[in-house]
């Protein structure tokens, strides 16, 4: 840049990188909302200004910001193609968030799952999706879509920028092999080991089939079984997999899902799960398995994996080992931060319940908790506390709330991981406010 306009050595450059948290909160205010950031907000300026800009549109900054991390994301990818749409004549928003969804299914073959996407990529997903090559207008859109920067300038390959943006828009082929297990689709030619779908991509693919009639638990575990056979990546089967348990998880598939060579981000099971006895991992990486809301019921078999962090149990001695066969854990959580850790604490009953929150909300990676799952693995004593602390967390910042389909749930709030982290791992010696003394 310096050679090509000549400028002086003397001359101010500025780089702009991604905001810091007050930076976000000022992008934000201009447009209405003055309160705790949800931890699934974006963080990348564009991002942020289309949702500002949507909310100042649509004339409702409690009906954008406060949402869940799927219905957030959902929300945008339309906002999104919808604003795309407008600057293209003879393209609708649904092809254009169709044709975004379908570009990061593409970019799930890469090690990332971000890219590169060659130019041809972008040409031949246009023309599947619409069935048409694009013109010159359609192709400037595609030059243009939010989320995909430069990757390489020689060959004009793309690649997403935002894991999140990512993550959301992979989810919509997901949705659509669980709607349409016989039509075609790019997934079902997805072999080896590919990108998972984070929890982001959950949630989003989840609020979308929550308002599907046509969507069954019976149909999604049918449908995992018989990709599965086809030879289609067991990355895919494990999306199918733990959508369905996210949606209806006292149902189990009719035959038993063996997962093999797979790479997780995180693993979280359910409190309402009846038994995951069905379920195998079989030579996988799992960054995080969270077992937060684990209920005594049966895990899933795990052999020869590789457990990054596990959330929610001290050690070996609280878990089920015969479910764990020739697996290697690099940490678990210590014991003081657990929820019978905390619950045997020498704190007040209000702390113990504060505590408890904390872990439970800000152990999702940004997803959050439904209010119900708060009230778990509490006495009746320590239940009766948990609307005042969710009061109270509330109103210090440190949480937020949110509706999904009907219901409440509480999410952490960006900026506040440090802080939470913080309390969890010395609670009684803590000099935090939110604490009582």
């Amino acid at each position: 840049m310096r050679t090509a306009l000549g400028a002086r050595s003397s001359s101010l450059f500025l780089m702009a990188g991604e905001p810091t948290e007050e930076q976000a909160k000022k992008i934000l205010q201009a447009y209405g909302w003055h309160d705790a950031l949800p931890g699934w907000l974006p963080s990348r300026p564009l991002l942020l200004s289309y949702l500002g800009s949507s909310s100042a549109l649509h004339g409702s900054v409690e009906g954008t910001f406060g949402r869940s991390a799927g219905e957030g994301w959902h929300m945008m990818l339309d906002r999104i193609a919808e604003r795309e749409a407008s600057m293209e004549v003879g393209v609708d928003g649904f092809t254009v968030r169709k044709v975004l969804e379908r570009l990061a299914t593409q970019a799930r073959r890469s090690t990332d799952g971000l890219g590169p996407i060659s130019q041809d990529e972008l040409t031949s997903v246009f023309q599947s999706v619409t069935g048409y090559a694009p013109d010159e207008g359609s192709y400037q859109l595609l030059q243009r879509l939010p989320g995909l920067g430069a990757m390489d300038s020689v060959d004009g390959s793309r690649r997403f920028v935002d894991v999140s943006l990512a993550d959301a828009a992979r989810a919509g082929d997901v949705v659509a092999c669980v709607l349409e297990p016989n039509t075609e689709s790019p997934l079902l030619e997805l072999t080896g080991s590919v990108a998972c779908l984070d929890e982001v991509g959950i949630d989003v693919a989840a609020v979308r089939l929550a308002g599907e009639s046509a969507a069954s638990s019976g149909g999604a575990y049918s449908s995992a079984a018989a990709f599965q056979r086809r030879g289609v990546s067991d990355s895919v089967i494990a999306d199918i997999v733990r959508l369905a348990s996210r949606l209806w998880p006292e149902e189990v598939p009719r035959t038993s899902i063996s997962l093999h060579e797979i790479e997780l981000r995180s693993f979280s099971l359910t409190a309402d799960a009846k038994s995951y006895d069905w379920l195998s991992f079989h030579d996988c990486v799992i960054q995080e398995l969270d077992l937060t809301d684990h209920g005594g019921y049966t895990l899933p078999h795990f052999q020869n994996c590789l457990i990054g962090q596990m959330t929610g149990v001290a050690g070996w001695p609280a878990l089920q080992e015969s479910r764990f066969v020739d697996c290697e854990v690099a940490q678990f959580d210590a014991q003081i931060s657990t929820a019978k850790g905390i619950l045997a604490l020498k704190t007040t009953p209000m702390n113990k319940v504060l505590l408890t929150i904390l872990k439970k909300v800000y152990a999702q990676r940004g997803t959050g908790r439904k209010e119900s799952a708060l009230f778990r693995g509490l006495d009746d004593k320590h239940r009766e506390l948990v609307p005042e602390a969710l009061q109270r967390l509330t109103g210090a910042g440190l949480i937020t709330s949110a509706r999904s389909s009907g219901t409440r749930i509480y999410l952490p709030v960006r900026g506040m991981a440090s802080r939470v982290r913080r309390i969890l791992q010395a609670p009684q010696s803590s000099a935090d406010s939110i604490l009582e003394d």
